[in-house]
């Protein structure tokens, strides 16, 4: 039996078998005097309260129960792509996990292939998958997470994906003026207001001519009146900028995101011989049954949002009739 020991760590056959440290961010060696750490043990990380982002080293085959659980601060992890055992909860209760990117996640040709045209591309070179691929190791890390189910399906129609913070304080309409970050299809990737990402869509869409093809006369969204925020949704996305090929196998580098996501895009209709927007916000239900929850659907001009009752109804008439033909 090879032992390790030190102020933080408690090595044991190749297993860390407790943490102790105060690390905020902590990148584990992948040797511990000569003894190569092989699998993080049950609950040896259970509970850290200043670690906010972990990085495995890359011969990490398995990953125990709980081992990260309760972890109050723990924002991203970055694992290898080759592990073989992820225990039940393993990254529970972690209530502020946003990202656990898998390192060297080898896939055959046709997999690349599928992944790419299976999904939406961003201007920066980011993939986001509209389905959860069927991988085992992606498969064992989503079941780790709890408080969160895949997304049901993502679709192209929808230009712009964000994340919205703090879902559970808002109340009935929401400001466009809260912050949020904006990830995905969006430019700016960082944090912005909705706002501001909202009139940047105007303008780029405003030399643009709409046919009213952009919502079918079958509405494939569900209405409903809240907001799924008690449980968190996963999306796969991948890097392509950071891919290899190595020995007859593709080797991407993918983030499972982890949020209480929505789109939201801007179409523009002409009303009265004026330029307006109809502004429309979806949420991506937790239930496997809805798929999509909408939601907040508002008239705009150039000038901001249409407060006049009577102007806003007539305006999305309007677009819904060009929906319709």
């Amino acid at each position: 039996m090879e032992n390790y020991m030190d102020g933080s760590f408690v090595i044991t056959n190749n297993t860390i078998i407790t943490y102790s440290g105060q690390h905020p961010t902590l990148k584990v060696p992948g040797c511990f005097a000569d003894i190569e750490v092989a699998r993080i043990g049950d609950g040896s990380f259970m509970e850290s309260s200043k670690l906010q982002c972990v990085i495995l080293p890359p011969k990490t085959k398995a990953i125990g129960s709980q081992a990260f659980s309760g972890c109050p601060v723990l924002t991203s992890a970055f694992v290898p792509g080759g592990l073989d055992y992820v225990g039940y909860g393993a990254f529970g209760n972690c209530q502020v996990l946003s990202d656990i990117t898998i390192y060297g996640l080898e896939l055959t040709a046709s997999e690349y292939h599928t992944y790419k045209t299976a999904s939406n591309r961003s201007s920066d070179g980011t993939y986001v998958l509209r389905q959860i691929p069927k991988n085992e190791v992606v498969s064992k890390l989503i079941s780790s997470i709890t408080n969160a189910k895949p997304a049901c399906r993502i679709p192209d129609e929808i230009s712009s994906l964000f994340q919205m913070v703090e879902i559970d304080e808002q109340k009935g309409k929401f400001s466009l003026e809260k912050n949020i970050p904006v990830i995905g299809f969006s430019v700016p990737s960082v944090p912005t207001t909705e706002k501001k990402a909202f009139y940047e869509r105007i303008h780029s869409d405003a030399n643009e001519i709409y046919d009213g093809k952009a919502e079918q006369k079958n509405d494939w969204y569900v209405r409903v009146g809240k907001i799924p925020a008690k449980t968190k949704t996963i999306i796969f996305t991948f890097d392509d900028t950071k891919t290899r090929e190595e020995k007859g196998k593709v080797i991407i580098n993918a983030t499972l995101k982890i949020g209480y996501f929505f789109w939201q895009s801007a179409q523009p209709v002409i009303y009265d011989k004026k330029q307006y927007y109809i502004y429309r916000r979806y949420y991506l239900s937790s239930d496997p049954e809805l798929e999509y929850v909408r939601r907040d659907i508002a008239a705009y001009s150039e000038k901001g949002l249409v407060t006049n009752r009577e102007e806003a109804q007539n305006v999305y008439a309007k677009y819904k009739l060009l929906s319709i033909l």
